[in-house]
């Protein structure tokens, strides 16, 4: 039989039904649970680790996102091959500043390393980084040749187009003519100070 009204007595501890008096159940109370203060502790310790752990796979999770994002961004810029990603830096920064170079700048990079010229050009690049900052506002390919320029001039050597060598297939002759303009501006305003960094910073090799 199926009871449809119930009557739950708490003094007796039964469940009656209405209709027939009949008794259905009973009320259990089981009363206060008691847990030792180790237990309890533990528990709570147990909870809060548990806490962490998720929030450190969230944080991998979001973590993973990014990154696959960046790499999606990533092969899109190289997919024409223009231009090579720095993919170590890439991730450790998590932006494309200073990451993403021309295929044209490592080459010229190369060249002067090959010429052991690449130090005597960083500081000079940094010194007009200093004096001059706009002129400094270039491509790495731009930045390293102009520093080139630069170099030749306060060695007394007025570089040509032609005399470029393996650089002239990175830079047009158009492009070749503003840096030189703009190297001789720096030259004319900062020859002094140029000429000591030169000199605490020339290779020792001759050029031949």
């Amino acid at each position: 039989m199926v009871c449809d009204q119930l009557i739950w007595d708490y003094r007796a501890g039964y469940v009656i039904c209405r209709d027939t008096g009949e008794v259905v159940d009973r009320i259990y109370n089981y009363g206060p649970v008691y847990e030792k203060s180790e237990t309890v502790e533990r528990r709570r310790v147990e909870l809060h680790r548990r806490k962490r752990r998720n929030r450190s796979i969230d944080d991998v999770r979001s973590r993973l996102r990014r990154y696959l994002g960046l790499l999606r961004l990533a092969k899109s810029i190289t997919s024409r091959g223009y231009v090579i990603v720095n993919y170590n830096r890439l991730l450790e920064s998590s932006k494309f500043v200073f990451t993403v170079h021309s295929r044209r700048s490592l080459k010229a990079l190369e060249w002067f390393k090959a010429k052991h010229l690449l130090p005597v050009l960083d500081k000079i690049i940094d010194v007009v980084s200093d004096l001059e900052p706009r002129a400094m506002a270039r491509t790495v390919r731009d930045r390293y040749i102009l520093a080139y320029i630069v170099y030749e001039m306060i060695q007394g050597r007025d570089l040509s187009y032609r005399q470029l060598d393996g650089l002239r297939h990175l830079i047009s002759f158009n492009s070749f003519k503003k840096l030189r303009r703009e190297a001789r501006k720096i030259v004319m305003k900062h020859a002094l100070i140029l000429k000591e960094v030169i000199k605490s910073g020339s290779p020792d090799h001759r050029r031949g």
